[in-house]
């Protein structure tokens, strides 16, 4: 049996404040947890899981363009604050 100050020294781990009445209750507590999963690991399972596939197809596109170069580059570069030709003007970081 998990006794007050083995659930003491696990509050104390965990960084825990409890009463003396609380670690008693909680041994008793943890106890029945414990007894509880012996339990379930004594029923076992006899079955194998059979995996589950379903069709597999690829997702993705092919490989190629999506649309002709520069389709875009006009419009964007007419949204920029400014512009120099074909790049957008920033000011200067070093």
């Amino acid at each position: 049996m998990i006794d007050r100050i083995e659930v003491e020294r696990l509050a104390a781990l965990s960084r825990i404040a409890i009463t003396r009445e609380e670690a008693e209750r909680l041994g008793k507590d943890i106890e029945k947890i414990i007894h509880y999963v012996s339990e379930i690991q004594e029923a076992g399972i006899d079955v194998e899981p059979e995996p589950e596939t379903g069709v597999v197809h690829n997702v993705l596109r092919e490989d190629g363009a999506a649309h002709e170069g520069g389709m875009f580059s006009e419009r964007l570069l007419g949204a920029a604050p400014r512009r120099e030709g074909r790049f957008v003007r920033v000011k200067r970081i070093l």
